[in-house]
């Protein structure tokens, strides 16, 4: 089985692809086999975050990203309840985008980004180096 999804590139790298290992890049389109454990939307969740944005835009030699460049992430799979808070999340985003593509669902996509850092193990210092702009104080990244 394999599913095909095209994406594009706003002001983050918006990509829409599978892990592990199991994506070919032709183009703007990613083929992927849709026979993993690991749920789309959680991928998804991760593929989108801040921080693989951040680390396509340090490790990759143009706007492009490639089948390779996915295939070198260190991919986390979190507790089967952070898996399913993360899955959750993205699909309320693609239902709201889906309604209003122009819904503002910064904060649902906030709630992931920090959801991945902290399933990375990031401290709030190494989160600065990748978002200064994040919403919330040391103390409450922390808590």
């Amino acid at each position: 089985n394999t599913l095909n999804i095209t994406f594009s590139y706003l002001n983050r790298i918006h990509i829409a692809t599978s892990l592990p290992f199991r994506a070919y890049n032709t183009d703007n389109q990613l083929i992927i086999d849709t026979n993993s454990e690991v749920p789309l939307e959680y991928e998804l969740g991760l593929l989108n975050s801040k921080l693989f944005n951040w680390f396509f835009r340090c490790f990759s030699t143009n706007s492009n990203v490639n089948s390779y460049e996915v295939e070198n992430i260190p991919v986390v799979v979190g507790e089967k309840e952070q898996c399913q808070h993360i899955q959750d999340i993205v699909n309320q985003i693609l239902s709201a985008k889906q309604s209003d593509p122009s819904t503002d669902t910064t904060a649902l996509e906030d709630e992931i980004d920090f959801m991945v850092y902290k399933l990375y193990g990031l401290t709030y210092d190494e989160v600065l180096v990748i978002d200064p702009e994040i919403p919330i104080s040391r103390e409450q990244y922390e808590a």
